[in-house]
């Protein structure tokens, strides 16, 4: 996949990047979107912390003992939600459901259990 992404002319991927804020119209489209990118400090132990016990780390913008921190705010007309976590729809204050909808992928009946 990143192999792929880096030979395309108009998409970049933005990897350890958290969103922390999201701007809408007032009608629910995305204007803009707020970021923190984090560079770790030591490569070699990026992933020896649980996720649990980093995540807040993640999303604060102060740099940190593990992590060198860079803001980044991206504006347009289309965002695609591709994040690990739903942040853009997390960060967004618009309606949105959580789950796997059920029977099939086209109801409105959600099980909130299946994130």
């Amino acid at each position: 996949m990143a192999d792929r992404a880096a030979q395309s002319s108009n998409l970049k991927v933005f990897l350890r990047t958290s969103v922390v804020a999201t701007a809408t119209d007032g009608s629910g489209r995305i204007k803009s979107i707020s970021c923190v990118q984090r560079t770790p400090k030591n490569a070699t132990n990026e992933w020896d912390v649980n996720l649990s016990e980093d995540i807040v780390d993640w999303y604060s913008p102060e740099p940190s003992d593990r992590f060198d921190k860079y803001l980044l705010s991206f504006t347009g007309s289309i965002f695609i939600e591709a994040t690990e976590l739903g942040d853009i729809l997390a960060t967004s204050n618009e309606s949105w459901a959580q789950g796997v909808e059920i029977p099939t992928e086209n109801s409105f009946t959600t099980d909130s259990t299946c994130g």
